[in-house]
């Protein structure tokens, strides 16, 4: 296990550090290990800078998905949601009593009367 992390992480990333430093050496002068390291961290993040924006993207779906479950929770909790919506309980919302039995129209009743009595 400890060979396949040494051939294909570090010693790319050794190699690529080393390239580095002889290229600062030959641009600057002096090769100078700090300055290689921080070339090789912005040429990271340069390359995982596409990973970046797909997850800040990611992240802003999942907020706008959250936000309209929260608006739909509070539209539903306080009783006033858009009136296509669950047909089944729109008697309900609006105070009425659902259809009476059918038994009570056979007999001609009035069906509120027979709730009176």
């Amino acid at each position: 296990m400890g060979a396949l992390f040494v051939t294909y992480i570090y010693q790319p990333f050794f190699n690529i550090l080393v390239g580095l430093y002889w290229l600062v050496g030959r641009v600057f002068g002096d090769p100078d290990m700090g300055i290689a390291v921080i070339l090789f961290a912005l040429v990271v993040r340069i390359i995982l800078l596409p990973l970046d924006f797909a997850f800040d993207r990611s992240e802003d779906e999942k907020l706008a998905i959250s936000n309209k479950i929260k608006q739909l929770q509070k539209e539903y909790r306080s009783g006033h949601h858009h009136p296509d919506a669950l047909p089944h309980l729109q008697d309900r919302s609006r105070g009425r009593r659902p259809p009476p039995p059918l038994s009570l129209h056979a007999r001609g009743e009035n069906p509120d009367q027979s709730l009176v009595s």
